[in-house]
């Protein structure tokens, strides 16, 4: 990423000369080191990183919501987890207009393209989704949630339970994230009247850095501020020319002084106002490209410096850029390039990790950090490389073979390993020799190399492998018969000659017994008939 800088620093022009410490090194951005997180296929229409900057969340017009936990991630860069919507039950196919955690971390809402947001837990769980209004009230203070397009959120500063929501239906809303199932708290209109030509459909909303105020801009160009504790029935503060009324205004941001305000359009312009004179901007920057309804303003730690991003045609050569403000005179202060043909479409900076997160056009989410001004984030898994499992690189298995497991525990075997375990068990391949008899002829005769040699030499006399091994133990029954060792010795004398079994005789034909067994019970159960039937006749 190529990093300019506007400003010129004068050089000394004598060493005796004492220069004061160049401070200027310590206002840039944290611009020197990057990451990118692909995943999307689509541009980037979401994205928010918790307050810790442990946790990051980005949505893209791919319909899915993609995770990312810097301290788990290793340079392989990859989200541990997705979550996508349009899957879920009683919820359609809407793009991202908006993502926001809450300021503890622990909760976020996804607003897409539809009147209700949908409000999820840390691990991506729903809670529950917002109350949707009835869309045929014609005044919507009567209404219990929005009727259009929800544009924009944002959680309170000072109320952790308060979240504030911004809806093309020209309304406002307050809801506590104990009852948004049910209805909001408060209505807060930027119409005035019944009439369609009064519409102003919000298309930008939050709170003030100090939340002391509550603003919102509309798609008529108008800007409206309200306190932050009421009251809402007019606005405290409305620029009813900020911007041309045809074009949205797609970003406005309230620094924490409660003074200034700056304001992005459709129309390519960025102005600075100072709500002590709303009548005219203070300071105006016109020729920033903005093709996206989501393209914002991102403001640094400090509040000294503003980034926003430049959109440019995806057929074009050209790149997007990175534009840093002075927050006091509006002037260009630093110019980053990204990749050709992709446009900046979202921005965060984070304020503890003091990093710039940009979300692009061709799905890639761009982390920016400086190595000695940046904590955490991306410094966290830059140069964490992934472990390789050992029982990976030796080629080993990791199947656990259990043997004397249950049936129902067992793992079913494939064809190929039981053939190789049955061709393991064959005569050839056991290792068992084969019986003398079933040896062909020639293979008594071989003998090896070596053998041969020490039979020549007279070294080998035994000849044992080419005797019959039954004939062999038949040889020595004379002997065993003549010198018993064990039972023979025992009945020498009380019965000197053996007497064996007959088997003929103690053979016995069972088939004939259950014949005979049969034959003798159907006898009996005749008799008993012909008894029983001579006393019935007497």
């Amino acid at each position: 990423h190529k990093f300019h800088r506007n400003e010129m620093t004068s050089s000394s022009s004598s060493s005796a000369i004492p220069q004061p410490p160049d401070r200027s090194k310590d206002m840039d951005p944290p611009m020197s080191n990057s990451i990118a997180l692909r995943g999307h296929d689509r541009a980037i229409s979401a994205l928010h990183c918790d307050p810790s900057g442990a946790r990051l969340l980005t949505g893209a017009w791919d319909y899915k919501v993609k995770f990312w936990d810097f301290a788990g991630m290793t340079n392989t860069f990859k989200s541990f987890r997705d979550l996508d919507p349009v899957s879920e039950e009683d919820h359609g196919s809407y793009l991202f207009n908006h993502i926001r955690w809450s300021t503890t971390g622990d909760l976020f809402v996804l607003v897409k393209a539809h009147p209700q947001p949908i409000l999820y837990d840390r691990d991506g769980h729903e809670i529950f989704p917002f109350c949707i209004g009835d869309r045929y009230l014609v005044d919507q203070s009567n209404s219990k949630g929005h009727t259009a397009e929800v544009t924009g959120c944002q959680w309170s500063p000072n109320n952790r339970a308060t979240i504030l929501t911004g809806s093309k239906d020209s309304t406002v809303r307050l809801w506590n994230v104990e009852t948004l199932h049910k209805r909001q708290v408060t209505i807060i209109k930027t119409a005035q009247g019944m009439s369609r030509n009064n519409r102003a459909g919000v298309t930008s909303c939050g709170f003030s850095n100090s939340g002391g105020y509550i603003y919102a801009g509309t798609d008529v160009g108008k800007i409206f501020i309200w306190p932050d504790g009421g009251p809402y029935s007019k606005p405290k503060i409305e620029i009813k020319n900020a911007h041309r009324s045809l074009d949205a205004i797609t970003d406005v941001k309230l620094l924490s002084d409660g003074n200034r305000l700056f304001s992005r359009c459709k129309d390519e312009t960025l102005k600075l106002w100072d709500l002590r004179k709303p009548q005219s901007p203070v300071m105006e920057v016109k020729g920033i490209d903005t093709i996206y309804d989501t393209c914002d303003i991102a403001v640094s730690p400090n509040e000294d410096l503003i980034v926003v991003g430049s959109c440019v045609d995806k057929k074009s050569s050209d790149r997007g850029q990175l534009l840093f403000y002075d927050t006091k005179t509006l002037k260009k202060q630093y110019a980053s390039l990204v990749d050709s043909g992709c446009s900046v479409v979202r921005i965060q900076w984070h304020p503890k990790l003091n990093q710039i997160i940009a979300g692009c056009s061709n799905g890639t989410t761009y982390v920016y950090y400086d190595r000695d001004k940046s904590v955490k984030g991306a410094l966290l898994c830059a140069n964490k490389v992934k472990k390789i499992d050992p029982v990976q690189m030796g080629g080993f298995s990791t199947d656990i073979q259990t043997p004397n497991a249950l049936p129902m525990y067992r793992e079913e075997r494939s064809n190929i390993t039981r053939k190789r375990e049955q061709r393991a068990f064959l005569p050839d391949r056991s290792g068992v020799p084969p019986r003398l008899e079933d040896c062909p002829s020639y293979a008594l005769l071989r003998y090896s190399a070596k053998h041969q040699m020490y039979m020549e030499m007279g070294v080998a006399k035994n000849t044992i492998r080419n005797e019959d091994p039954v004939a062999k133990l038949r040889s020595y029954q004379k002997e065993a018969d003549e010198n018993p060792l064990y039972i023979a010795d025992v009945y020498k004398k009380t019965q000197p000659e053996a007497v064996f079994a007959d088997p003929e005789e103690d053979e016995i034909d069972h088939d004939d017994m259950i014949e005979e067994q049969v034959a003798k019970k159907k006898t009996k159960i005749l008799d008993e008939l012909r008894n029983s039937g001579a006393n019935r006749t007497v």
